[in-house]
């Protein structure tokens, strides 16, 4: 590492560009570390270095090199950005990175690929506190309705989810891997009670994963009964009825609940 260190340290231009990849593809630095060595060597960073010493040999993310990232991560929007996409190259973030990745995510200024990959590896953290924190990032981020692709309809009026066009968004789709995941199965209770006590937001996510939950015909039953009667109790909650039917469009869920919705949208105040 020593060795290794100085060497990357020492070289410049393309021959530490060289270094980098070469280091990179052995498995000696973290993936998404080229940018961020590449910002801090173009601005002359003093923490260069430090940076250096501290993340060759590693293959993810460790407390030193956070502690460093985010001191740089101040310190103007190109080195932000490669911040961002160092914590995305990492396959999942323990809990140190967290909180630089709610910021990157949730900075409307960066690449949206970037904070697409980076929304994907916050959603596989592991963890009461990793949960929580990315559910209120995607809560922030629910996708809105879309539009259909054709004019074509359903008899009741409703768009037919058919019609719409798939996402090519990175952050819709990483949203939606979120909610589709199987590990939500074992968080329904969490669920739940987001969608009985959180914001309206929070309530629309909320729902979006109970419907996707016991949207398919074979659900387990032990399932059906856990999720059906808070779903049928919210459409009587003006409250909760509004995030759960924006949670049913969003999840393209409109031929399921079509009753529903009708008798909601007649419900609404003019």
């Amino acid at each position: 590492r020593t060795v290794l260190a100085s060497a990357l340290v020492a070289a410049k231009g393309d021959d530490f560009a060289t270094l980098v990849a070469d280091l990179a593809l052995n498995q000696v630095l973290p993936r998404g570390a080229a940018s961020l060595f590449t910002a801090v060597t173009t601005s002359g960073d003093p923490l260069r270095a430090p940076l250096i010493e501290a993340m060759v040999g590693r293959t993810h993310l460790d407390e030193q090199t956070l502690a460093i990232a985010t001191k740089l991560d101040a310190k103007g929007a190109a080195i932000h950005s490669a911040v961002a996409q160092l914590l995305a190259g990492e396959s999942t973030l323990g809990a140190g990175a967290m909180p630089l990745a709610r910021t990157a995510v949730l900075d409307t200024q960066l690449d949206p690929n970037i904070r697409g990959a980076l929304l994907a590896a916050m959603a596989q953290a592991t963890g009461q506190s990793a949960l929580d924190m990315t559910a209120d990032v995607l809560a922030q981020l629910n996708p809105a309705p879309r539009a259909p692709a054709t004019p074509a309809a359903n008899n009741a009026g409703a768009v037919s989810p058919a019609n719409r066009a798939p996402t090519t968004d990175p952050m819709e789709i990483a949203w939606r891997r979120f909610v589709g995941d199987r590990r939500r199965m074992g968080e329904l209770d969490y669920f739940i009670d987001k969608a009985k006590t959180g914001q309206p937001a929070q309530r629309t996510l909320a729902f979006a994963v109970l419907v996707q939950s016991i949207r398919a015909p074979r659900t387990p039953p032990a399932v059906r009964a856990k999720v059906a009667p808070v779903i049928d109790a919210a459409w009587a909650d003006p409250a909760s009825a509004a995030s759960l039917a924006q949670a049913v469009v969003v999840m393209r869920l409109e031929s399921q609940y079509a009753e529903k919705l009708a008798a909601y949208n007649q419900s609404k105040p003019k």
